[in-house]
């Protein structure tokens, strides 16, 4: 079984790093698409850090793992 997550990667204030997981994605998603969402979401300033809201988008993976089940 494939298992998919988008990870996107966010920076606050200071350019730390900020990351949100989406795991067990379905579908194909596209660079324009995950980029367009991903920069909405700094605009609502929802996504806060220990040094406050995150102010840029600073790039999105899928991770596409394998998972065998034994039982």
């Amino acid at each position: 079984m494939n298992v998919k997550t988008l990870e996107i990667t966010f920076l606050d204030a200071l350019q730390k790093t900020f990351k949100l997981s989406l795991p067990n994605i379905k579908g194909t998603i596209t660079k324009e698409v995950v980029q367009e969402e991903a920069e909405k979401l700094v605009a609502l300033n929802i996504l806060k850090t220990v040094h406050g809201p995150v102010v840029k988008v600073a790039g999105a993976q899928v991770i596409d793992k394998s998972v065998i089940v034994l039982f």
